[in-house]
């Protein structure tokens, strides 16, 4: 993600001008997500799911609402496997994504200044307006399984191939 997505100056500009960027860093042998917010819950499911403490790796980008109670949009899983359909290898995907994001950051806030609401009217229409993009984003970033025949040293040889693991797969076929 960092070398394709995260590198791509369009990406970057959109980044830099309508969010606030954050890293989380999560030490093998972490026993639960950092992160408690509601917007986060499906991570925390993911890293729990993935052996929690045990867990090698997670690797996705998040764009939640500034009150952290929601994703307006993210990557997905970004296994390595869905390098060729996940916005997180894709600068073009990425953008997309962010731009989803943004607009559904717009439409929220538009519903929370619109004058000819009630009260109770507005918090009828968040309420809805929340349920429907999680939704969208829970089905926009859903895990695509592993390919079938795909192993993992097929993930190793693309993490070798990517530059992000120093590792000579012939010399592991070898073996």
């Amino acid at each position: 993600m960092r070398a394709v997505a995260l590198a791509d100056a369009q990406v970057q500009k959109k980044i830099v001008d309508s969010f606030i960027p954050l890293k989380v860093v999560i030490p093998y042998g972490t026993k639960e997500f950092p992160l408690q917010w509601e917007a986060m819950k499906y991570w925390r499911l993911a890293h729990f799911l993935m052996g929690g403490e045990k867990c090698t790796g997670l690797t996705a980008c998040s764009v939640v609402s500034p009150d952290l109670q929601i994703e307006y949009a993210n990557t997905g899983s970004a296994f390595v496997w869905e390098m060729f359909e996940s916005p997180a290898y894709d600068a073009k995907k990425f953008a997309a994504m962010l731009d989803r994001a943004l607009e559904r950051f717009r439409q929220e806030q538009a519903i929370r200044r619109d004058p000819n609401l009630s009260e109770q009217e507005r918090i009828e229409r968040l309420e809805s307006f929340r349920r429907d993009v999680q939704a969208a984003v829970l089905k926009e970033g859903a895990t695509r399984p592993r390919p079938k025949g795909f192993t993992d040293l097929h993930a190793l040889e693309l993490f070798a191939i990517s530059g992000d693991l120093f590792w000579n797969p012939e010399k592991e076929k070898q073996k």
